[in-house]
Order: C-alpha cells, then structure tokens, then sequence
C-alpha cells in the first residue's frame, strides 16, 4: 500500500522497488545500448524518387524533349513534390523528384510509377523508364585488387571477391567503382559486307536466330509432364564463329568466323584505374538498413582473407578508407572526452557536497545515460557522432536537478530531520521548481527536432538524446535519490573521516558568499536600475557584433576525413591519352606535396598511404590520396588539399578541376542558381559570375554546371534521295548501326551481364570520310554512298543540360578557403552583382543553393519552431511561479546566454556556425535553470516570512550561491574537455560545446547579479502601483 506522501515518500521507503528501478534502468539500458546500431553520422538524406531513362544514340536536346519533358508535366501536380531536378546527357538522361517531410514514400512510388506508365509520347526506341526509390546506403570501406596482370585476370580475381562478398550473410549492397561492361564484339569490315551482300543487321539477324534458348510447351505423357525447349545457346565468343551466315556461291556456308573477326572481352570504353601505380579494379561496398560499420566490415575482412588464400602473388588486395576505423577512432575520441568530463564532474561534486550525497548524485549520470537507451531504440536512434556528443553535453546537464534535489535533501537533514523525512520533505519542496525546469530545457531542445535542411536531418538525433536523458534524470532524482539519500546510519553515527581539503573550500565559499559576494551583491542592489541597464546594454553591444558581421559565421567546420580527391572534369570526347596526362600530373604533384610535408615537419617517411586514381566511365579524371591517419601525420588534411591545389595550379585541358578533402560534403559553400529559357544568357551570366567570384580572396574551385558543347556531325535527306524513295528513317537505319552497332544479343553469363555487338572495326570509323562513304541500300537494292542522298554538316550540341524546377538552370558553384568569410561573398553578390546581371539579361532569375540554401532551410524552421517554443517556456515558468511578470525576469537570461555563447565563440577566436547557432537554442532552456530555482526560492522564502524587500531577495541569492556554481561547472566541466581537444575529427562539435559551456558560465553571474536587482525592480514596480490604488 503506498505510504501517505505520494509516489516520492513510497519510493523513498521501499528502497527494494528504487534499486529495481535503479537497475532495471542501468542493465536494460546497457543492453539496448548493445544492440543500437553504430555509424558515423546519422542518416540524413531526403526522399527521392528517380526515374531513369535510357536512349542509346540520342543527342541531351533529344532526351530532353523527348523525355524529361514529359516526365516533368506528369508528376509536377503530384501533391508529395516538393522539388523536380532532371538531368538530359548523352542516351541517357533522368528525373529526381524530392519529397515533401514526412510523406509515405511507397504511396509515392506508386502514384509516380502509376503517371509515368499513362506517358505514351516516349520515344520507340528508347527503353521503359525505371521508377524507383533512392536506396538509403553508406559507403563502408573500399576493396581494391591491383597486380601486373592484364585486364582479363585482373577482372576475373575482382569477381571472385565481389561474388564472394555477396553470397556473404551481412553484406548486401556493393559495386565496381569503375569497369568496363563484358562484350563479346563482332567486327565486321564494309568490304565483306559488299562482298557477300550484307549489312550489319543481316548478320545481327543471324547471331540472334542462332542463339537461342526457347520454351516451346509441355509434353502430357502418362509418367508426367516433360518441358519442350529451343536450345542453342552460345555463351562464349568462340562459339558464335559456326554460325551460319549466308551460303556461298558454290553452295557452301560461309559461317561467322571466315567473315569477322570476334572478340570476347570488354565495351569499347575509355576507363582506367590504378592502385599504388599498379592496374586495379576497385569495389566500394556499402551498409543499408541496420547493418553497421563494424559488422560489413568485419565480413569483409574474414572473406577476403579466405578468398585471397589462393591468389597468386602477382595479384594483391587492399582494403582502404574504412569508415569503421573511422567511427571506432572518433567514437574512442568523444569516449575520452566524456571520461574527462565526466571526472572533473565527480571531482565538482565531491568538493562541493558531502561525500555520500556527492555518491548519490554522481550516481544519477550513469543511471540517466543508460536508461536513455530505451527512448532512444524506441525513436531508431543509432551511436554516432552526433549522439555520443550529446551524451557528453548531458554529463553536466543531467545533474542539475540531482544536485538541486540532493543538496535540499541535506540541507533539510542538517536542519535536525530523520533521514527518511528529510528525504522526503526536500524532495517534494523542489518539486514543482525541478520538474518545471526540465520542462523547459526540454521545450528549448525540441525546436531541434524539427530543423529542416540537410542539417536539420543530420542533428535531429541530438535532442532525442538529451531530451531522453533528461527524463530519466528527472525520475533517478525523484524515484531512486531519495532512496539513497534515505540510506546510512543516522547522524548520531560518526563519520569515518573527512576530506579536509573539500572542508577547506567549502569554508573559503562559505567566506566569499558572506564577504565579497555580499559586499558586490549589496552594490548592485543599491543600484540596481543601473544593473539591469548594463546588462541590457551588453546584450545590445554584442547583438550588434554578431549582426554586423563581425563575428564571422560559417555553414559548418571541416568535416575532414583522411582521404584527399582530386577531380578534373574533362570536355566530352576528349582523347583518353590527354585525361591519362592529366591523371599523371595529379599523381605526380601529390607526390610532391608530400614530399614538402616531410621536409616541413622533419618526417622520415611520407604521409600518404594509397594512391587510387584513373579515368572514370563520365571522361573525368580523378586521383584519390589516402593519408596516414591524424594521429600520425598530425597535420589537418585540409592543409595537404590547400598545398596540393597549389602544386597542380591549373589545367588548361580540363572543364574544371576541384579538391575535396570533407567526410562528408553538405555542398559547396557559395552556389548561385541561375533560371532562364535562353541557353546563351545563361552562358553570359554564368562567366560574369565566374569572373566576379574569381575577384575575392581565397575563393577557388570556381565552376559552372554548364557541360561543353561537342561537336556533332548532322545529315539530313537532300532532293536526289527522295527521288530514289528514301526517307530520314531509312538513312537512319543504316548510319546507326555503322557507327553505333548494333546490339544483337543480352544475356547473363554467371553474375555478368554480357553484351553481343556487331560492328565495323575501328579503323572503318575513324575518319571524316567514312561518315561520307557509308553506304545506302535503296528501296531498288541498289547501294549508294551517304554524301550522295544527304546533306552532311558540322554543328555543336550541349553534352549535359540540367534543370530544377521544369526550367534549364546552370549552377556556379565556388569554395571559400578558411579565411574567407562565405556569407559576406554572397552578401556582397546579392546586394551588388547580381541586381546589375539581372538588369543586364531581363527575365533571369537567382537564388542560392548548397549550404547557404541548407542554412537557410534549417534557420527558417528554427526560428518558426524556436518563437514557438519561448512561448512555451513562458507558460511552464508563469504556471509554477503564478505570475505574468516573474517568467519575464527569468526568461531574460536567454539573451544573455547567447552574450555568453558569442563571447566564448570570441574569446577562442571560432567561428559561428549552424552548429553554434543549435548550440545557443540548446543553451536557452539550460540557463533558465537557476534562475528558475531562485526566484522560486525567494518567493517561498517570501511566503513563510509575508513579506518580500532586497534583504530577502539578496539572502534568496546566497543560500543558492552554491547550487547555481556547482550546477555552472558541472556543465561547464563537463564540456571543457570537448572545448580543449585539437583533434581535427571533432572540430566542427565544439562550436556547439562553446555555445552551451559559456553560455551557461556567463548566465550563472545572471542568476546571481540580475535576476535579484530586476525581482527588486518588479517589487518596486508593484509597490507604487499598490500605493496608487
């Protein structure tokens, strides 16, 4: 039967059903904690929908026209759409439809798939579209197989590992970086054709009519049905030679092999890679689902190690740029500072209170921390940067109200109650006070679960741990504290010993609460209109700081991994020899930097530890550095990006060359989008832009989206081939497969698709005259060159067009180096460059995209949510206080929290970013807190004495001096580890740690300086409104 008292008094008697409690929150949790899954960073991405076009032949305009646009009409009325990006290239092309937040995904795949189905203007010889969702995946690590082997081998250990890997339970998403397609080439040359009165698609006729595997029903016998097949399948290219083509004039068969010339290998395609400046094929393997890090990982290393058992030496295996070395290395990291933390924590504890109630409060961190777990696996929360930051955010945090709670417990204790009493009584005295306070933060933290952007869906994760910390927290300090606190002898017992030294500080606080701080205090409340006036024009000076720009802001701190890529973006159709030199000077220049690092810091060996660089299927040429781990080379991986980019300059052959060093990438920090119907004003606009982003300091990486135009040979029939009965489809037909082939044949063979081509050889379309000399067979069978029935001329045509939103765009996109400042570039682009660009090229428009258009996704939601928010945070604290006016005293400390926030962001010389900006909104409900707590303290140590002047409000402010400092530094400690690390991986979390560590330092002199001189204010103001009536 539960005791008289309530819930807290039954708790604090029944100390079996507190420790249940205690551990069923501690074990339980501990084993969820076990079993939550464990990235890097938390899943972030949006929901898209792709549909995927292929049009072998066709020119970006052609796929534009003839597929983009009427993808885009059927699914802009879709209600779900929030924004359409289309991409047209050369035969192929795509649509990607972003969601609205929040929609049922496979409702919209349906209803997408349902519209795209009623489209019947598509092309015929295109290919049916494919509708399908984005598959949510992280890259893991990467394989790499590299030897002096040739190609075919080189393939054939590849696929081994790859086949290997996927028959492997865990391991479920994985794909070539850059191969060539299996094809079995049939090359035929015009001569034979003309010899034995061929053409290409007579001969494709006949490898398909001869390659067959064809059910043809079922046989009804007595004993069973027997199934009829059609078979005569050939697999490899050795067996399409005796097929039978045409018959010879002596009545013979001239079969394939006497006329062509075939070839089982790979696509006519320019692609190449290297390992360590060896040939190589590379696999990236990813994790979906609930799949981590550690576990694909793990599988991978035990396949790869059966499998290469019985590689020859020449061929070797690498496993590189493993993201679970990388989570396990960061999370080791946040770990260590959390330890710190959370023993500066104790050791504030200890030295502040008595050593059992410091026990019993420091108890309350691993209790709240644990059984967060089960809020946590109920949201689908993983372990992660993100999460494993906040836990160390909530090391100081989740103690606040065990210490207020603890230390009243105490104080009613040393007062002369049982400790059963004392327990209970001041438990139940701070409870209202306690619980309105979590309340608060909780409201301040919510906002953050909304944030919109890509930011927003990377951070949500945070407040979900915090906010689940801090409610098991408020149950450890009501339901399992007072047990603890109910615990020991009673006090007649003598205490085995005491800590003199934490005797000795408690005593010299005792002295500068009664001495200093009541001399200062009694100052400030002798002038207090004049206090709270500073105050207020210190938070006027620094909003004017921060508004000015002179506290600088950025979207985010590097994200720097280990890896540094190169990537330089050639036009179409360059020569692969050309993007092989420039693949060459990438590697070389690396090389060189690294070298320069050696010297500079006085290593013996070089800091890189891979080199994987080549030609990728899109022409660009791309080189990937692989570093030594930070904790060897010591040296930001930005700086090897910064030299690197230096050494290689630029390079004339190339569209544009970038750098990327980021773990991951939130686009580039300066992009203008740039909308208009003209493809020309859209190329003027763009240099303009160029040209003016190229003026700024330390802006590099300066390109546009605009793909070059390539030169493009057109014909068209001309007089004399209507005369013969030709028309634009029959010429068609015939330069197509010349030049194209054509594809007679797709079959599987083992994991492979494989791909039978005929064609003519290489040196049959070469050259310009051999566009003129295809011949064409008329309706009379009679055969004529192409330069006699067409009309053959030189144009240019776009490689690549892109648009969003149904309108052709073009993207200029620039990185701002470390010391340049982002927001005033695009400020200075607003306000300047882009008026006179607009007036320059009437019905152009603009906007920013990338960062800045995360940014400002994320920061109109936080303000919508965060107004929303205050407004609650003023209910919660005029409800327990019962007054309109109390809420706002306190909730001026918001404010000034964010004076504190900017000035440690000055005083550590940071800049802010969005992370700071999530740090002061998570600040504002920590520094009511205390200020919370002492004006409810005044106000019922008004009420047992009916009477309220400065006296008691200045004895309010002493008799909490202690919890509000020890409330600061616990917060305040338990951050400071985090705010100290030079680690290069945590970087872009201390901004936030900064926002929430000075924030609530600077608020503590808040509590304890404003919040008395503007409650006296308020007693002033009633007084002479009392007197006038």
């Amino acid at each position: 039967m539960m005791l008289r008292g309530g819930a807290v008094a039954w708790m604090a008697k029944n100390k079996v059903a507190s420790n249940l409690l205690m551990l069923f929150l501690l074990v339980g949790g501990i084993f969820m904690m076990l079993n939550t899954k464990q990235e890097v960073f938390p899943d972030s991405e949006k929901d898209i929908i792709n549909i995927t076009f292929e049009y072998t032949g066709a020119s970006p305009s052609e796929i534009e026209e003839g597929m983009v646009l009427p993808t885009e009409d059927a699914v802009s009325s879709l209600h779900f759409v929030n924004k359409i990006t289309s991409v047209a290239g050369e035969g192929s092309g795509s649509v990607s439809i972003e969601l609205i937040k929040g929609m049922d995904r496979q409702q919209a795949l349906q209803d997408v798939k349902s519209e795209v189905d009623k489209i019947s203007t598509y092309p015929d010889e295109a290919e049916t579209p494919d509708v399908e969702l984005e598959i949510r995946r992280r890259e893991v690590l990467t394989v790499s197989v590299y030897g002096d082997v040739n190609e075919e081998a080189l393939r054939f250990y590849a696929d081994r590992i790859k086949n290997g890997l996927l028959a492997t339970e865990g391991i479920t998403q994985l794909e070539y970086v850059a191969v060539k397609d299996r094809e079995i080439a049939v090359w035929i040359p015009e001569e034979t054709l003309r010899k034995y009165s061929l053409t290409l698609r007579d001969v494709s006729d006949a490898l398909r009519g001869n390659s067959m595997d064809y059910p043809s029903g079922t046989l009804e016998t007595e004993s069973g049905d027997i199934k009829l097949r059609m078979y005569d399948k050939r697999r490899i290219g050795s067996e399409f030679g005796s097929i039978p083509v045409v018959s010879s004039a002596g009545g013979g068969t001239v079969l394939l092999g006497d006329i062509a010339e075939i070839s089982d290998g790979f696509e006519e395609q320019d692609i190449l890679e290297r390992f360590n400046g060896a040939p190589s094929i590379s696999i990236d393997v990813y994790r979906v689902g609930k799949q981590t890090p550690a576990s694909v990982s793990e599988r991978v290393h035990e396949t790869i190690d059966k499998i290469t058992a019985s590689f020859p030496e020449s061929v070797k295996v690498v496993i590189w740029d493993d993201r679970s070395e990388q989570l396990q290395n960061r999370i080791d990291l946040l770990m260590k500072n959390a330890a710190f933390g959370l023993s500066l924590v104790v050791l504030i504890l200890a030295v502040f209170l008595e050593t059992r109630v410091a026990l019993w409060v420091a108890l309350g961190i691993p209790i709240s921390v644990f059984g967060s777990f089960y809020f946590l696996n109920l949201a689908g929360a993983s372990i992660n940067m993100i999460t494993t930051f906040a836990f160390i955010m909530t090391l100081g945090i989740a103690v606040d109200d065990a210490i207020v709670v603890g230390e009243n417990i105490h104080t009613h204790y040393k007062s002369g109650k049982t400790r059963y009493r004392a327990a209970v009584d001041g438990t139940k005295e701070m409870l209202s006070a306690v619980t309105f306070s979590v309340l608060t933060t909780v409201a301040t933290f919510a906002p953050l679960l909304f944030v919109e952007g890509s930011m927003g869906l990377l951070m949500n994760t945070l407040p979900v741990v915090v906010i689940s910390v801090l409610l098991v927290s408020l149950m450890e300090s009501f339901f399992i504290l007072p047990a603890h606190m109910n615990s020991g002898r009673e006090r007649d017992a003598k205490p085995k010993f005491s800590l003199g030294i934490r005797d000795g500080i408690r005593n010299a606080l005792d002295r500068f609460v009664n001495g200093p701080f009541d001399r200062f205090l009694r100052m400030t409340m002798e002038y207090k209109y004049a206090t709270v006036a500073v105050f207020i024009a210190i938070t006027i000076i620094f909003a004017g700081i921060v508004g000015s720009g002179n506290l600088k802001f950025r979207f985010m701190a590097p994200l720097e991994g280990d890896r540094v890529r190169a990537t330089a973006v050639m036009p179409t159709g360059t020569a692969a020899a050309v993007t092989e030199r420039v693949v060459k000077r990438l590697e070389e220049t690396a090389f060189k930097v690294d070298a320069e690092m050696m010297r500079e810091t006085g290593s013996d060996t070089g800091f890189i530890e891979y080199v994987n660089s080549g030609i990728r299927r899109d022409g660009s040429a791309v080189v990937n550095v692989m570093l030594y781990e930070y904790e060897i080379r010591n040296f930001r991986t930005g700086l090897f990006e910064e030299k690197w980019r230096e050494a290689v300059g630029s390079i004339s052959s190339a569209e544009s060359l970038s750098f990327d060093s980021q773990l991951r990438n939130f686009g580039a920090n300066i992009s203008v989008r740039l909308d208009h119907d003209n493809e020309e004003v859209l190329r003027e606009a763009s240099g303009i832009i160029k040209h003016k982003l190229a003026e700024y300091g330390g802006v590099y990486d300066i390109e546009d989206s605009f793909a070059s135009k390539q030169q493009e040979i057109h014909y068209r029939l001309n007089g004399y081939g209507r005369s013969l009965g030709l028309t634009n489809e029959t010429i068609a037909s015939q330069v197509s497969p010349a030049f194209l082939g054509i594809k007679s044949l797709i079959y599987q063979r083992g994991q492979d698709e494989v791909t039978v081509r005929v064609k003519y050889p290489y040196s049959g379309r070469k050259y310009l005259g051999d566009v003129y000399a295809v011949n064409i067979k008329t309706p009379s069978g009679s055969e004529v060159p192409l330069s006699s029935v067409a009309e053959v001329y030189f144009t240019e045509d776009l490689t690549e067009i892109n648009r969003t939103n149904r309108r052709r765009v073009v993207n200029v996109i620039a990185t701002a180096g470390v010391f340049s400042n982002p927001q005033e570039i695009m400020r200075d682009l607003a306000e300047n460059t882009m008026p006179e660009v607009q007036s320059l090229f009437p019905g152009l428009e603009w906007k920013f995209e990338g960062q800045e258009e995360s940014r400002r996704e994320s920061m109109d939601s936080l303000k919508y949510n965060m107004t929303f928010a205050v407004l609650i945070v003023y209910a919660l604290l005029a409800v327990p206080l019962a007054s309109y006016v109390q809420p706002l005293i306190i909730m001026f400390s918001i404010p000034l929290g964010l004076v504190g926030a900017a000035a440690g962001h000055m005083l550590l010389g940071l800049t802010l970013s969005l992370m700071s900006i999530f740090g002061m909104v998570a600040v504002s409900g920590v520094v009511v807190n205390n200020s919370l707590v002492l004006v409810d303290f005044i106000n019922r140590f008004g009420r047992d004495k009916g009477y309220v002047n400065d006296e008691i409000i200045m004895e309010g402010a002493k008799r909490r001096f202690r919890p509000i400092i020890m409330t600061s530094l616990t917060t305040f400690f338990g951050l400071a580890p985090m705010i100290l690390e030079t680690s290069i991986h945590v970087q872009f979390l201390i901004p936030m740690a900064v926002s929430i560590a000075f924030g609530v330092l600077f608020t503590t002199i808040v509590a304890l300086l404003f919040v008395p001189s503007a409650y006296s204010i308020m007693e002033d103001c009633k007084r002479l409104i009392d007197k006038k009536q």
